[in-house]
């Protein structure tokens, strides 16, 4: 009696031994299939721009496309433009940016990452007796850090900061008198300059 007893618990612990593994096993090939399902519904496309830019007339758009669960690359370029008086501005540059997900989960998350832009920004000078022109030039390779949400509905919100070096090129400013054709003497060089600037990045946008 005692050596069937012994054999009933030894086989009872089997079988709860091989349902525990059973569960186990199918426990995690679940949580894999829904972490593969997670990772091919995650959008592989961010189109956002900056609406408090647009109040004062400057276009700021980025394209953000997904390498990989950890990385992306973003694509950017602004415009701005405007007149005033005798003096129109003009002011355009492009740049792009690699960014690192730290919860591999991209483009959803906190992320860090590097920039490099370039940016060109011109004056003209226009009444009945005088024109003149200014331009400028400038590269700035610098680091980012920030958070992007992005729903299910596709609405993405990213909020970040930025430090850049900015190496400006130099600046001439020219003025000619329109009655003469000659060029002024109101005219001078500004050195090219260098610095560190900071910025702000708030965008709205569109993941798909």
């Amino acid at each position: 009696m005692a050596k069937k007893i012994i054999c009933f618990m030894l086989c009872a612990g089997l079988l709860v031994g091989a349902g525990s593994s059973l569960n186990a096993a199918v426990k995690k090939a679940v949580k894999q299939k829904v972490q593969g399902t997670e990772e091919q519904a995650m959008p592989f496309n961010v189109i956002s721009i900056n609406p408090l830019e647009l109040i004062v007339g400057l276009a700021d758009g980025q394209y953000e496309l997904r390498l990989n669960e950890a990385s992306t690359l973003c694509i950017r370029g602004n415009y701005w433009g405007f007149k005033l008086g005798d003096w129109s501005y003009t002011a355009f540059g492009g740049g792009l940016a690699y960014r690192w997900y730290f919860k591999n989960n991209a483009p959803d998350g906190v992320y860090g990452g590097a920039v490099l832009g370039i940016a060109s920004a011109s004056s003209k000078y226009d009444n009945t007796y005088y024109e003149g022109s200014a331009s400028i030039m400038a590269i700035s390779p610098g680091l980012e850090f920030g958070n992007q949400w992005v729903w299910d509905s596709g609405f993405a919100f990213d909020l970040g900061i930025s430090a850049s070096y900015s190496t400006f090129t130099p600046v001439t400013v020219k003025l000619k008198d329109k009655t003469t054709g000659l060029d002024s003497n109101v005219s001078s060089t500004v050195n090219g300059f260098s610095g560190i600037g900071y910025g702000l990045r708030l965008a709205l946008g569109y993941a798909f």
